[in-house]
């Protein structure tokens, strides 16, 4: 998400209203990208399940186009007419619905369950208002065929097609114009956001944007000429375009500018889909013996194959959420990935090829590795890794952030270096003992505890400069340390478990469960902790290890690493590339990536800031990182354009006419920095003048609730009655609602219920006011 400074800004557009009778107020609600979906299909090299799915009617048409407004309900288009829908969720059937026409259609846009628009040969236009279950012909402007429509809200829809045609309605269909554009280049593809930014491709690598719902369009190099048939803008400034010769073009500027992206494919690429600014999946015509898909999980970087398992042509994609995509082709073809599993883990590119270690993340995304021969690899955005010098090359084995800066990374002969900028330049202390130290770390800037070889226990209260021995403990080898606030676990050969409750300086042994080697520990607070071992065993206490149950896993891989980022959710990785999630809540079950193995690479290490963002590291410079479904895009909201408070009648009272105002914010942000809502006003007024006053409109109550593949609630910290400022100009905007740091996050509707206040001596007439609203970054 944007920071402060670039605020995301909706500006008003006005409404007249028809008296007291009716007040109404022009409402600008920004929503930049439809940036909704992670591709669950587009996240691991192996592992996309696509599941064919059962069409109605018994057709065996093509089938070109695809809309699904959630992962409930999709409508798909194709030859002789042909119309499919389904509204049963996750269910492989659907149902043919009847056609007005027979046209071949070639692009279907639901703006919503209920509204949605087909085009297709001849310039046919059918709209159905019942999300696909009947439909109706629309008189069309044109009889030149139609490619592509779109609708961004359930208002505005835009159609392109043969001869550079270009058609717009501002009434959800019920009637289009003609628009004039400076191509006679067959138009192919469309994309349009809420915020009115339309992008269109065609023939001849033809390029043209709008930024007003397709009003006005202005002609864009593409520096391509190759004919482009897929396009899609996951946000106001990123799109991508494919098409024929495996052509795909990125854009940086929505679609001002070009730049071609490295495809590893030559045949006709028909469709593309983007999940969020970074991830893509493309379909395409048949290869060598199936049909094209391609992915990109680094913003077109790099493409990868996918597989459909299917022999025929593909021509359209939607992925109405993060979890479920739909696909669809020649002789019927519709196919289904619904499969969220564990892919939520993917490969971003490593630095280096030396065994990684161990991973410690001191933010969100702010993270550093380390690793054999003194390796040390940094990032600050989760996706790209900068490998960094450091004044040893002795093995390092643990690393712990307390914060995005300050870094302790320990290793064999007693080695311990420290960072102050995240892990980019290291300084070399004292080496403790002469064993290896196997981990490390640190509660905050200045605490930190070392463990290792020989039941080795060393303490730092400040950074990891001096420190004190405070074993050993027992003779065995203790393997991992994790410490919650002044409560610290460590764990390692022989079933060796110990606690301190003083940050490290005197130490119990406790009872352990099983007399094996404990290679993970994490504490997600002083009294939950979680330890893994050999044999894929693994075990937590609630109690602060004075006991300990047995967890039911998947797999009998050795555990080397765990990371617990809040009360009932750890993650665990090992031996095998194996990665899995304890299924204590939802939240894990949903979002945990439950198993990861696309390479035999044994992971050794994993952090994760909190439960939607997390890397793990291993053999051959292996990185994994695991991004949920709601974290890896933007931050967009999304209003009414107006909103109609009640009729009153002036009787000499004073009078109030409450209302409540609908607002979804969609927080995809990576970092998870939480948001905030501004919101000013101009003053009611009407057409002669007379005004209310400028305190009319206040908020009485702000509610708020996760919307459909939302991952966290929002927690509000903007306290209620407040008022709406009003003025001419708009003065200062005020907060009305906020969602605290990593809250908030992925699909939320916030209501906010308004009582304006209408004196008794106010004038009789039509008043309107016009309100801005501004979507932050942080509370």
């Amino acid at each position: 998400m944007a920071s402060a400074s670039d605020r995301e800004r909706a500006h008003a557009r006005g409404a007249q209203a028809s008296g007291l009778r009716r007040i109404r107020a022009g409402i600008g609600a920004a929503r930049a990208p439809a940036a909704l979906l992670i591709l669950v299909c587009a996240l691991a090299v192996s592992g996309c399940e696509w599941e064919p799915q059962t069409v109605g009617g018994s057709i065996t048409a093509t089938i070109n186009s695809v809309s699904c407004p959630t992962s409930a309900w999709c409508v798909a288009v194709g030859a002789e007419g042909t119309i499919e829908q389904t509204a049963s969720s996750g269910e492989p059937e659907w149902s043919k619905r009847t056609s007005p026409s027979s046209a071949e259609l070639r692009s279907v846009s639901c703006a919503s369950t209920t509204l949605c628009l087909a085009v297709g040969a001849g310039g046919a236009i059918l709209r159905s208002t019942d999300g696909g279950e009947a439909w109706s012909a629309v008189s069309s402007p044109t009889t030149s065929s139609l490619a592509a429509v779109s609708c961004p809200t359930t208002s505005d829809c835009v159609a392109v097609g043969a001869a550079g045609t270009v058609l717009r309605s501002v009434n959800g269909g019920e009637s289009f114009s003609v628009v004039s554009v400076s191509t006679a280049q067959e138009l192919r593809a469309l994309s349009c956001l809420p915020t009115g930014i339309c992008v269109a491709v065609g023939a001849g690598g033809v390029s043209l944007t709008s930024d007003n719902f397709g009003e006005g369009w202005m002609a864009r190099e593409t520096g391509s000429t190759a004919q482009l048939n897929g396009v899609d803008c996951p946000s106001g400034s990123i799109c991508y375009a494919v098409g024929a010769g495996g052509v795909i073009l990125k854009s940086s500027s929505g679609g001002a500018s070009w730049s071609a992206s490295a495809s590893t494919v030559s045949y006709e690429l028909n469709a593309i889909a983007c999940t969020s600014t970074i991830r893509c999946i493309a379909v395409g015509d048949k290869g060598q013996e199936l049909a094209t898909m391609l992915y990109s999980e680094n913003g077109g970087t790099t493409w990868l194959h996918g597989s459909a398992d299917t022999t025929d042509n593909l021509y359209g994609i939607s992925c109405p959420t993060r979890l479920v995509c739909v696909t669809v082709g020649a002789v019927a073809e519709i196919l289904r990935n619904s499969d969220g599993g564990g892919m939520g883990w993917v490969q971003p590119p490593s630095p280096t090829t030396a065994n990684l270690a161990a991973v410690s993340c001191g933010g969100i995304v702010a993270c550093v590795a380390v690793g054999a021969a003194g390796t040390v690899i940094t990032t600050s955005n989760g996706s790209e890794w900068a490998l960094h010098s450091t004044p040893t090359t002795e093995a390092l084995d643990g690393v712990s952030c307390a914060s995005a800066l300050d870094c302790v990374a320990v290793g064999a002969a007693g080695t311990v270096l420290t960072s102050a900028d995240g892990g980019e330049a290291w300084t070399a202390r004292s080496p403790l003992g002469g064993g290896t130290l196997e981990a490390v770390s640190c509660t905050s800037a200045g605490a930190c505890v070392a463990v290792g070889e020989g039941g080795g226990v060393y303490t730092s209260a400040d950074g990891g400069e001096a420190w004190s021995s405070r074993g050993p403990l027992g003779s065995e080898t203790l393997y991992s340390v994790s410490c919650s606030g002044s409560f610290c676990l460590a764990a390692g050969a022989g079933g060796a478990i110990y606690t301190s409750a003083n940050g490290g300086e005197g130490w119990s042994a406790r009872t352990s469960p099983r007399t094996m080697t404990f290679y993970a520990a994490d504490c997600a607070s002083a009294s939950e902790c979680w330890i893994g071992g050999a044999e894929g065993y693994a075990y937590k206490t609630t109690n602060g290890g004075e006991s300990w149950s047995e967890l039911e896993l998947r797999r009998t891989e050795t555990w080397y690493a765990g990371s617990c980022p809040a009360a009932g959710i750890c993650f665990g990785v090992g031996e095998g590339g194996t990665i899995e999630s304890t299924p204590y809540n939802e939240v894990s079950a949903k979002y945990g990536g439950t198993i990861y193995d696309p390479a035999p690479k044994t992971l050794h290490g994993v952090s994760f800031a909190n439960a939607l963002r997390g890397f793990a590291v291993g053999e051959g410079g292996e990185i994994i990182s695991f991004e949920s479904s709601c974290a890896s895009g933007e931050a967009t909201i999304a209003g009414p354009p107006t909103l109609a408070l009640p009729a009153l009648r002036l009787n000499g009272k004073n009078e109030v006419a409450e209302s409540a105002l609908l607002l979804t914010v969609d927080d995809e942000s990576p970092t998870l920095p939480g948001w905030s809502i501004e919101a000013t006003s101009t003053p009611f007024k009407d057409v002669a003048g007379a005004t209310l006053p400028s305190g009319a409109l206040t908020i009485t109550r702000n509610e708020s609730a996760l919307g459909e593949g939302g991952c966290a609630p929002p927690v509000n910290a903007v306290s209620t009655p407040l008022t709406l400022p009003a003025g001419e100009p708009a003065p200062a905007p005020v907060k009305i609602f906020d969602a605290q740091p990593g809250s908030g996050v992925g699909p939320a509707r916030v209501v906010s219920y308004l009582k304006l206040a209408v004196p008794a001596d106010a004038h009789k007439g039509s008043y309107s006011s016009t309100w801005t609203l501004t979507l932050a970054s942080g509370p």
